[in-house]
């Protein structure tokens, strides 16, 4: 029996079972709980965006209520505190990584500093432990074993000339720009490899086209640069004078206009009969025959 049921009967003064009855007001007490809680969350959700409203409305008059001067000082203590967070991380990451590579450090100073004398030496290792192991497995004699690591080294030699001399054959390629720089990483990667790799491969899998970009960038700007500090000719309609050379005085131009010969030719006149003055080349040009 519903609600609806519950109320008819009792209208009509029917009889009611207790497990009827149960029923009835055990929905009505559902009907009610629904509503009052549909109610509260109505007014909860009110309530939120309210304040959700009231908080941006504050903001809001905080902000214009800022004069510039404010908002200039409020932005460089942000900025402050930006700079302090960021040296902090700084630090910090300096300091994990000298706990955590302080014993390479240590370990690398205690074979002597260099890189590459360290790489050679665990290489060569590498080498023996191989040698020992075979020698083991096939029961080679000391000097079995000895015989065979010289003849790994030796291929390791003739395969770094190898690729010293490919390097060579390419250096002056343009499209193989720094190969020559490369020549280390290059070997490394080959070895990775198992000698699958050859240099070209090598150049192009080590970003090789980058650095080709990158070098003739370089030679372009290094070509401009060139040019800018080259100076400058300027060709001009009127004659002048060559650099150095002593102008020639009123006179003897308007001397020469009246003769009807250039300025060029009047100084080389002046020049090859060594006149200082203007009569004494009117007299030396009368003594030529001109």
């Amino acid at each position: 029996m519903d609600q609806n049921e519950y109320r008819k009967a009792r209208e009509t003064g029917a009889t009611v079972s207790d497990a009827d009855l149960q029923a009835a007001e055990t929905e009505v007490i559902d009907d009610q709980f629904e509503e009052e809680s549909d109610e509260v969350i109505e007014e909860e959700l009110e309530e939120v965006q309210d304040d959700l409203e009231t908080s941006e409305d504050d903001v809001e008059e905080e902000v214009e209520q800022l004069s510039p001067k404010e908002q200039t000082a409020f932005q460089k203590r942000l900025e402050r505190e930006q700079k302090k967070i960021e040296e902090k991380l700084r630090t910090e990451m300096e300091e994990q990584f000298k706990q955590k590579y302080s014993k390479h450090d240590e370990v690398i100073s205690s074979m002597g500093g260099d890189p590459e004398k360290i790489l050679n030496a665990a290489k060569e290792a590498q080498m023996v432990r191989e040698a020992q192991r075979l020698a083991d497995q096939n029961g080679w004699s000391d000097a079995d074993t000895q015989w065979y690591i010289e003849q790994q080294k030796q291929q390791q030699e003739l395969k770094e000339l190898r690729v010293q001399m490919q390097i060579n054959r390419l250096k002056d390629n343009p499209d193989y720009a720094g190969i020559a720089s490369m020549e280390k990483d290059i070997l490394a990667k080959i070895d990775r490899s198992n000698g699958a790799l050859t240099v070209e491969e090598a150049f192009w899998a080590l970003g090789g086209n980058k650095r080709v970009e990158q070098v003739k960038l370089e030679a372009q700007q290094r070509e401009i640069a060139k040019r800018a500090q080259q100076p400058r000719t300027v060709q001009r309609d009127s004659p002048s004078t060559s650099v150095g050379e002593k102008p020639l005085s009123p006179s003897v131009l308007a001397e020469a206009k009246k003769m009807g010969i250039s300025e060029a030719e009047a100084r080389r006149l002046m020049t090859a009969q060594s006149a200082q003055t203007i009569d004494e080349w009117r007299e030396k040009r009368k003594g030529s025959g001109r």
